[in-house]
Order: C-alpha cells, then sequence, then structure tokens
C-alpha cells in the first residue's frame, strides 16, 4: 500500500494531464487536513526529480487555496520553497537551452547528424515548460560512423572527457574507458566549466544506440535519422526522432536504467519522472494517430518486451495516459522480466513480485539488491 502522501504526490504530478488525477489530489488534501505530512511529499518529490512539476502545479492547481481553519493546507514556507526550486530551474535550464543551441551549430559545421533527446525537448513540447522538467545533462544521438568527428568538435569547443573536481579537471580512467566501450553505446561523457548560475560545468551525454550491448535487443538507428523532425531550438533548428520512434528511445532508456545495479545502487533507477516521460508521451503519441507506426516498429524489431516492460511501470503510475487495450498490443511483459534486474551485468536477480508502484516508492530497496555493480568508478 502506498502512503496517502506518495498518493497525492503521483495525482498532483498527473494534474497537468489528467484533471480526475487533480481533483483525487485535492480530495485527499483535503481529507488529511492539517495531518498531511508535507515533509515526506517534498522527500519523495527530490528523490523522484519532480520538485518542480510539483511546484507547477501547487501554483497551476490552486493547492495553496486551500484551507483548513483558515489556515492554507500547503504551509507557506513549503510553498515558497517549491517557488524558489522551480525559478531556479527556470535558470538552469535556460543554461541547458542555450548550450543546446550552441551545440547543434558546432556539429552541423563538423557536418555531424544529430537527433535532440528526451530532457529539453520534452520539457518544451509535452510539459509545455521547459522548467518543469529538471534535467542533469544533454542528451543527444548520432550515427556509430560520426563518433570521432563530433569527438573532434566537441573537443574543439572547450569539453573534456573526464569530471571536475573542486575545479580541477580529471580524465576519466582507461578501465573506464575501456569497459565502457565494451558495454554501452555512449561515449565517455563529455563536460565543460560554464561558470552560469546553477552550472558550474555541463555533461553531454552522447550515445551511437539505445540499447546496452549485452542487452540482446537492438534497434535501427539509421531509421530514426530518415524519419526524423525538426523542432525550433531558439533562433535555430534542431533533429529530433519522430514521435513513435522517440518514444521506443525512451522506453529503451527506461529499461536500461530500471535494470542497472550501479543505479539501484545509487536509488535512480526508478523515478516518477521517468514514468511521467514515458507515460505521457505514450499518451501524446496515441493522441497523434501513431501509436499503430510505434506498435509495428517494435514488432519489427523484436523489441516488444523491454517495451512493454518501460509502459506497464509508467503506467502503473498513470494508468490513465494508456488503456490496457492498447498497452496489450505491444507485448505482455513476462514476470521474470518486470520483477527482474542486473541481467545485462551477468548478475540476474529478482525483486520481491509486489505492485511496481509499491516498489517506486520504497527507498530500501538497493538494501534487498542482490550483486554488486562490476562497472568501474570514472
Amino acid at each position: 500500500m502506498l502512503r496517502d502522501e506518495d498518493t497525492f504526490l503521483v495525482a498532483a504530478t498527473a494534474g497537468r494531464f489528467d484533471p480526475e488525477a487533480r481533483r483525487r489530489a485535492f480530495e485527499l488534501l483535503a481529507r488529511r487536513g492539517l495531518d498531511f505530512n508535507w515533509g515526506r511529499v517534498l522527500d519523495m518529490a527530490a528523490r523522484h526529480k519532480v520538485l518542480c512539476m510539483l511546484a507547477e502545479e501547487v501554483k497551476r492547481g490552486g493547492l495553496c487555496d486551500l484551507e483548513e481553519r483558515h489556515l492554507p493546507l500547503i504551509p507557506p514556507a513549503h510553498a515558497r520553497l517549491l517557488r524558489t526550486l522551480y525559478e531556479a530551474n527556470q535558470l538552469r535550464t535556460a543554461g541547458f537551452v542555450d548550450e543546446l543551441e550552441r551545440l547543434v551549430r558546432v556539429l552541423a559545421d563538423a557536418s555531424v547528424p544529430v537527433l535532440t533527446r528526451k530532457g529539453i525537448y520534452l520539457g518544451r513540447t509535452l510539459y509545455g515548460d521547459a522548467a518543469v522538467r529538471q534535467s542533469s545533462d544533454i542528451d543527444l544521438l548520432i550515427l556509430p560512423q560520426y563518433a570521432e568527428a563530433a569527438t573532434q568538435a566537441l573537443h574543439a569547443t572547450g569539453y573534456v572527457q573526464g569530471q571536475f573536481r573542486d575545479g580541477q579537471y580529471i580524465p576519466f580512467s582507461r578501465k573506464y574507458v575501456l569497459t565502457l566501450a565494451v558495454s554501452i553505446p555512449n561515449l565517455p561523457a563529455f563536460t565543460r566549466e560554464l561558470n552560469r548560475p546553477f552550472h558550474d560545468s555541463i555533461v553531454i551525454d552522447v550515445t551511437r544506440g539505445i540499447f546496452d550491448y549485452r542487452s540482446g535487443y537492438s534497434f535501427p538507428i539509421e531509421t530514426m535519422f530518415e524519419r526524423a523532425t525538426t523542432w525550433t531550438l531558439g533562433g535555430t533548428f534542431a533533429s529530433v526522432a519522430c514521435p513513435a520512434d522517440f518514444l521506443i528511445d525512451l522506453c529503451a532508456h527506461f529499461f536500461k536504467e530500471a535494470k542497472s545495479l550501479l543505479l539501484i545502487t545509487e536509488g535512480t533507477d526508478l523515478t516518477l519522472s521517468k514514468c511521467a516521460d514515458v507515460a505521457w508521451f505514450a499518451r501524446s503519441v496515441l493522441d497523434r494517430g501513431q501509436w499503430p507506426d510505434f506498435v509495428d516498429r517494435v514488432a519489427q524489431a523484436q523489441i516488444g518486451v523491454p517495451m512493454a516492460f518501460a509502459l506497464a511501470v509508467a503506467c502503473s503510475a498513470y494508468p490513465s495516459a494508456v488503456p490496457p487495450s492498447r498497452l496489450a498490443e505491444v507485448g505482455s511483459v513476462p514476470e521474470t522480466v518486470l520483477h527482474g534486474y542486473g541481467e545485462s551485468e551477468g548478475q540476474p536477480a529478482m525483486w520481491e513480485a509486489i505492485d511496481p508502484l509499491v516498489r517506486l516508492f520504497d527507498t530500501n530497496r538497493r538494501s534487498d539488491m542482490s550483486g554488486t555493480s562490476r562497472f568501474p568508478t570514472a
């Protein structure tokens, strides 16, 4: 069973897309009154990277106007904290947008085709406000044959492949780079000092594929470039995968991270923000009439299991996003997949067979994890 505070957080973060969920959030808050544990809500919102989404819903949904005995049901100090965090993320997001626009131009000048992924695009187009979604880096997809050209172009514009710690640049270890090369299609992350508000440095994650090499799944990213469309990014146009392909990419990313021993250890394997991205973007694909394209491409690539897994877990949080009958068109999820993890790292294990939404809010699940990530530190 979920606590009322967790149920409220799920409903509140769905309010932008589902008025009925907003109504449930209001009713729950009114029922609990001043006994409501806002400390729990803020803690869970931080862990699940939905603080800014919650902040905007508090403002848009009028939660500050609910009162009991002439006292606001959300303490004014908490409301101010959420608003401050949202405004800070506006500045942080502006830095991401500016840098992404610059990178698109840099890579175009180097004749490197690139697709923008996740973050800023989702904030702008799905949520209607880039600052609602919290991003930690900029994600780009390139074709494998352009890896060297992209690396040279990013190095020439001030990026290094390593980390900044206390102002010092530390290159990635050779062991880390070699492990990365045989495990996942990502290039070693690119980092540049930025010295902007809320941006000491900025990280660029460039990948040449959407599945880990050991996952047993693959998808022809060349076709994603062939079907790509464009969107306006400041004063330029950027390329992005068409909606059906974008959803495939989102689900593949969700599947990869949910199974990762390293991310389970860090407590970032499952988050409400990832569920919102997958569930509500899937809804947008359905609303645009492009769901059949998604289902067909999933079937052709034989990736039904990871797609169905991501959608099943995401829609356990947001069941109104996609009807069960449409989810069934993607495929079923074996119990070993729904509750399994660690497969791509050679340490397959199973969680207790519980509702994925309950697991999502279990902050102690890492203590129940079997195995240890062998991925070396950077």
